[in-house]
């Protein structure tokens, strides 16, 4: 049918509800409720919000500090403790060292004075029997150990030993070294002695000029032992004062070991 310029377009038909092409668009609003997000907190608008904020920060880092100091300190503490144990081991094991030691100087004390006592008799008597002096032992001393000092002494704990712990040790190990001293000097005069023995054992000796030599090897010899003897004896009592918790002040110390010290 043909269409006048005056004629109504046709209508396009209604949509039919079964066809996919038209099928009307269905909106539907959401119901599930948005994501609540809550604004930040507002920040310190005034210097004293500020510096309170700035303290509670310096105050939780100063608790912190100080129990990680605190635990520090009392680990610290802890191997103090047991290094005080093992130098008390240490030192009562020295007291045994030490009686070993002075008794072979005793021995040897004994040997000399036997074989000074027979020079004595050859000289009074002018006889021409041989001479066999009493052999005398080896010298076999040992030096008080002082590996758990040095330990504590090298150690950052020291600050923490007790101030009398410390000062005792410090002397004992001064005393220490001189017993180490007199030690090497025994040794020497142990040479001299045996070269002196080597010349005139199994030798007639009516010669006083021989006799002589001989007694004054001994006397020298023996009076080496002596002083290494004193010298251990000491040592002895200091350690004995330093387990006991005493003062190693040299005037008690010399009481205690009856000399004489000028005021």
């Amino acid at each position: 049918m043909a269409v006048g310029p005056d004629s109504t377009p046709p209508q396009a038909p209604p949509a039919s509800a079964t066809d996919p092409v038209g099928a009307a668009t269905t909106i539907q609003e959401r119901t599930d409720p948005m994501l609540d997000i809550h604004s930040a907190h507002s920040a310190a608008h005034t210097w004293t919000d500020f510096f309170i904020h700035l303290g509670t920060i310096a105050a939780g880092l100063l608790i912190a500090i100080g129990l990680e100091q605190s635990v520090e300190a009392l680990h610290h503490r802890a191997e103090v403790r047991q290094m005080a144990l093992r130098l008390q081991q240490e030192s009562t094991d020295n007291l045994d060292v030490v009686a070993f030691d002075i008794k072979g100087c005793d021995t040897l004390l004994s040997a000399i004075a036997a074989n000074v006592e027979q020079l004595k008799l050859l000289g009074a008597q002018r006889s021409t029997a041989s001479w066999s002096p009493v052999p005398l032992i080896a010298e076999t001393f040992f030096v008080p150990a002082d590996t758990a000092w040095l330990m504590m002494r090298d150690s950052a704990l020291l600050p923490l030993v007790p101030r009398l712990l410390a000062e005792n040790y410090w002397k004992l190990e001064a005393s220490g070294n001189l017993l180490v001293g007199k030690r090497v000097d025994l040794g020497r005069s142990r040479v001299r002695l045996n070269a002196a023995i080597d010349v005139y054992s199994n030798s007639s000796l009516s010669n006083l000029q021989d006799i002589g030599i001989l007694r004054t090897a001994y006397s020298d010899y023996a009076e080496n032992v002596q002083t290494f003897r004193r010298s251990l004896s000491t040592f002895d009592l200091m350690l004995r004062r330093a387990l006991a918790g005493k003062s190693l002040n040299f005037r008690e110390v010399a009481a205690e070991a009856g000399l004489t010290v000028l005021p």
